[in-house]
C-alpha cells in the first residue's frame, strides 16, 4: 500500500508468515522490504527486528557473515530495549556461527555475554537459547560426552515446558527442536 509504515508492518509480519510456511527465499524477501522501508523516525524496533529476522534467515540459507552482520546491527537496540529473549537469540545465534568457523574463543564470550541477560517472564526461549550452544561448544571442543549430555539435559528441559492452562502434546513447536 501507499502508506510506508503500513507497509513495513505488514512486511514485517509476511515475512513471519512466509517463514512458518517454509518460504526461506519469500520471507527473506518481505524482511529485506520491511527495512528498506523502516525510516529513523519509526523508532529502533523498526528496523531491528527485521535485521533479527534477516539473521535468522541468512543463517538458515548458510550464508554466516550476513546472520552475524544482521545480528550485530540488532543487538544493541534489544539490549537498549531489554528484549532479554531477543538479545539471546542473536547472542546464540552470534555464538554458533563463531563455532562453525572455529572460532571457539569468540563464541564462548558470545555465552559469557549470554549469562548477564535477563529473560522475560516466561523464560521460554532463554532455557534453549542458553543450553544448544553451550553443548555444541562442548562438541566442537571435542568433548563430546559432555556435550551430548548437555543437549540430552535441554531436550528434557524443554519438554517439561508449558503454559498455564495449556495441556502438554510433546509436539509443541520446541519440544520438537
Amino acid at each position: 500500500g501507499a502508506d510506508r509504515e503500513t507497509a513495513a508492518a505488514a512486511c514485517f509480519w509476511l515475512s513471519n508468515i512466509l517463514e512458518n510456511a517454509g518460504d526461506i527465499r519469500g520471507s527473506r524477501a518481505a524482511a529485506e522490504h520491511a527495512l528498506e522501508l523502516a525510516a529513523d523516525a519509526d523508532g529502533p524496533w523498526a528496523k531491528a527486528m527485521p535485521r533479527a529476522m534477516l539473521a535468522q534467515l541468512t543463517l538458515h540459507e548458510g550464508d554466516r557473515a550476513a546472520a552475524a552482520g544482521h545480528a550485530r546491527a540488532a543487538l544493541p537496540v534489544m539490549q537498549r530495549i531489554g528484549a532479554g529473549d531477543d538479545e539471546l537469540q542473536l547472542r546464540a545465534l552470534l555464538a554458533f556461527c563463531a563455532i562453525a568457523d572455529g572460532r571457539l574463543a569468540e563464541a564462548e564470550a558470545e555465552l559469557a555475554a549470554m549469562d548477564g541477560v535477563a529473560e522475560s517472564w516466561s523464560g521460554f526461549g532463554g532455557r534453549a537459547f542458553r543450553q544448544v550452544p553451550r553443548a555444541e561448544l562442548l562438541l566442537a571442543r571435542g568433548e563430546h560426552e559432555a556435550g551430548l549430555a548437555a543437549h540430552r539435559e535441554c531436550m528434557t528441559r524443554m519438554r517439561e515446558l508449558e503454559f498455564p492452562g495449556i495441556p502438554r502434546t510433546g509436539l509443541e513447536p520446541w519440544a520438537l527442536f
